[in-house]
């Protein structure tokens, strides 16, 4: 797959309500920069006690290199899974329980909630900082 073929079907990528993507190619030759463009709310513990009135747009982008997909369903086999890697992280954050002070068990950013994780569903629990080139906008 080429470059153009490859931002096309970025472009042209839909999913869930809320969720929007674009593609980005700066001239770097083989590689073309996936972002999503997410329509969601802040997940902040404070937020959370108060059912999450601040809405935001989450920003994610990859790097993608279209020579390594040979057909359209292979590329979006890949970018579905960044978004289910999206998801997982974004779902750790949410997860509260509000039984005990609105504490997230399982939250990415904190110690605690990385080593429940782990503890949890072991050493390959899906983890979206492993084995992508993430780029945080």
């Amino acid at each position: 797959m080429d470059n153009t073929q490859a931002m096309t079907l970025i472009n042209g990528l839909r999913f869930m309500p809320g969720w929007r993507f674009e593609a980005f190619d700066f001239g770097s030759g083989d590689t073309v920069y996936a972002r999503a463009l997410i329509d969601t709310v802040n997940s902040d513990q404070d937020k959370a006690k108060i059912n999450y009135p601040q809405h935001i747009t989450l920003e994610r982008m990859i790097m993608v290199h279209p020579v390594d997909y040979d057909t359209s369903d292979q590329l979006a086999a890949a970018l579905f899974t960044w978004i289910m890697e999206i998801l997982i992280h974004e779902s750790r954050e949410f997860l509260r329980l509000s039984t005990e002070s609105y504490r997230a068990p399982f939250h990415p950013h904190r110690e605690e909630g990385s080593a429940n994780w782990t503890k949890l569903l072991g050493e390959n629990a899906p983890d979206p900082q492993r084995g992508l080139i993430v780029v945080n906008v």
